[in-house]
């Protein structure tokens, strides 16, 4: 008789074997009931495709290989028609999960019926070793909050990537990650972002428990974090203008917003004449446009 797999959980990974050996090392510490890992290799070298196949092989890994350049939504997706579990958990490569992240994830999936996706917490990790570095993709709350499309305005952000757990009807009802965005297309980011807001839309609803933890381990500097978070809003402007011309008045809440409080309100003396400012700005607005414009184009094309 085979075992009841509960959870899928799926990480995509490129060029970071080291990083995605601690990763793994922290979900085997999760070993209350069964559940299995599915690793989406884009890497693109020797050295890492054989060290991912190795690590696979020791630890009974399910493990599948994509051409490099097909993007983070493209990679998600293949996992996602590769799982078997009803629940598909998904973190990076560069993340650290907590002893008890699959116990605390199926526990919040069943407080309601409605609930089809579970999100959480993302620390920094080691940030005592990093005193003059920033760490990107992390959130911290204390309460649980169910998010539902009349108070999403109002939360703002519901959760990141590096810390999800979808229940896998959502894909057949909903759809796929968007190709068009995240890590590995022009847009750089937000395939999460509208996949949730395509869930909200639905009448389903994401709960964020600050118990489901992950640590993220990865650090840049100071300004390269200012420019790491302005490229992302060209992913963030796309969904959103798309889902504004699509008559949605959430969505055209939510992208004044953006273009008011990250490129409106930056204007000024001052950040014109600080260079790595004006940098930043300029950055934010290119991306924006850039983001805005793609939108267009997918609403135009999807009439």
């Amino acid at each position: 008789m085979k075992t009841r797999i509960n959870i899928s959980v799926i990480i995509c990974t490129k060029n970071r074997c080291g990083k995605l050996k601690h990763c793994i090392g922290s979900l085997l510490r999760n070993s209350d009931f069964s559940f299995e890992i599915v690793i989406i290799d884009q890497s693109d070298t020797p050295f890492h495709i054989t060290q991912n196949k190795k690590l696979a092989s020791l630890h009974n890994i399910r493990y599948f290989t994509l051409r490099k350049k097909a993007g983070l939504s493209t990679a998600r997706n293949l996992g996602i028609i590769k799982a078997r579990a009803r629940i598909c958990a998904f973190t990076d490569d560069d993340c650290i999960v907590s002893k008890n992240w699959l116990t605390t994830g199926l526990e919040s999936f069943n407080q309601s019926k409605q609930t089809s996706a579970i999100f959480g917490n993302v620390f920094s990790f080691s940030p005592k070793n990093h005193e003059n570095q920033k760490c990107p993709g992390t959130i911290e709350r204390k309460k649980q909050i169910t998010f539902s499309m009349e108070n999403l305005f109002q939360h703002g952000v519901v959760g990141h990537g590096n810390n999800m757990m979808i229940d896998k009807r959502v894909f057949e009802t909903t759809g796929f990650f968007k190709n068009w965005l995240g890590q590995g297309t022009v847009l750089h980011s937000a395939e999460e972002s509208e996949l949730i807001f395509r869930i909200l839309n639905s009448g389903k609803t994401c709960i964020f428990d600050p118990k489901l933890s992950v640590w993220h381990n990865r650090w840049m500097s100071r300004d390269s974090h200012l420019l790491h978070d302005a490229q992302y809003d060209a992913g963030n402007a796309a969904y959103l203008s798309y889902y504004a011309l699509k008559g949605s008045r959430t969505a055209k809440k939510m992208f004044f917003y953006l273009v008011s409080q990250n490129v409106l309100r930056r204007i000024s003396f001052q950040t014109i004449a600080n260079r790595t400012h004006f940098k930043v700005l300029s950055v934010e607005i290119f991306n924006v446009l850039k983001g805005t414009i793609f939108g267009v184009v997918q609403a135009t094309l999807n009439n």
